[in-house]
C-alpha cells in the first residue's frame, strides 16, 4: 500500500523528498532478524514449564502459609526450582540461540545508531548519515555472503534507501511519524 501511496503523491507533488518512517523501518527490521530467533527462545523456555512450575510453587506456598509448616517445604521447593532454573540455563540450545539473539542484536543496534546517533541538519549531516549507512550496508552485504540471515538486513536497506535520509538534510521533515520515536531513542 505505502508504495501506490508515494507513487501518487510523487506524482501529484513532483519533487517532493519523502521520508519513511525511521521507527518503523528499524521495527521491520529488527523483526526480520531477531523475532523468529525471540519466538524459538520463548519455546525452548517454555518447554522447560518454568513459570508453570513457578506458579504451582506460589499457589502451594500460599495454601501452606495458613498452616505455618511452611518453611521446610517452601526450601524443598526453591530447591526444585533452582534445579529447573539450573537446566535453563545450562541447556545447550537454548546457550546457542541466546548467542545467536546476541550476534544479530549487535548488527541491529548498529543500525539503529547510524540512523539516531546525528547532531544537526543539513546537507553535510545527511552526507554523514548516508556515508556511515553505506559503510554498513557495505559490510552486511559482504557479512550476507557467509551469514544470509543478514541478507534481511540487506534487502531491507536497499529497497527504503531512497527515503531514509531526508529528515537530516531537511528538518522539517521528522523521522517519524508517531510518537514512538522516544522509545527508540531511550533504547539506544
Amino acid at each position: 500500500m505505502q508504495k501506490s501511496i508515494i507513487e501518487s503523491v510523487a506524482e501529484v507533488f513532483p519533487g517532493v523528498p519523502h521520508q519513511y518512517c525511521q521507527y518503523h523501518f528499524l521495527k521491520n527490521v529488527g523483526n526480520a532478524i531477531l523475532s523468529e530467533k525471540h519466538k524459538q527462545l520463548g519455546t525452548l523456555i517454555r518447554d522447560k514449564e518454568v513459570k508453570k512450575e513457578i506458579e504451582k510453587i506460589q499457589r502451594e506456598v500460599e495454601i501452606k502459609k495458613k498452616d505455618n509448616k511452611i518453611y521446610h517445604e517452601y526450601v524443598e521447593k526453591l530447591v526444585k526450582l533452582d534445579k529447573l532454573l539450573s537446566s535453563v540455563v545450562t541447556d545447550k540450545s537454548i546457550k546457542l540461540l541466546v548467542k545467536k539473539l546476541q550476534y544479530y542484536y549487535h548488527f541491529f543496534n548498529r543500525l539503529c545508531m547510524i540512523f539516531k546517533d546525528v547532531k544537526g541538519c543539513g546537507k553535510i549531516v545527511r552526507e554523514q548519515v548516508e556515508k556511515r549507512a553505506r559503510r554498513y550496508l557495505s559490510e552486511m552485504r559482504n557479512r550476507s555472503k557467509t551469514d544470509p540471515e543478514l541478507k534481511k538486513i540487506v534487502t531491507r536497506l536497499e529497497k527504503y534507501w531512497n527515503g531514509l535520509f531526508y529528515t537530516y538534510e531537511l528538518g522539517y521533515i521528522p523521522s517519524t511519524n508517531n510518537n514512538l520515536d522516544k522509545h527508540i531513542k531511550m533504547k539506544n
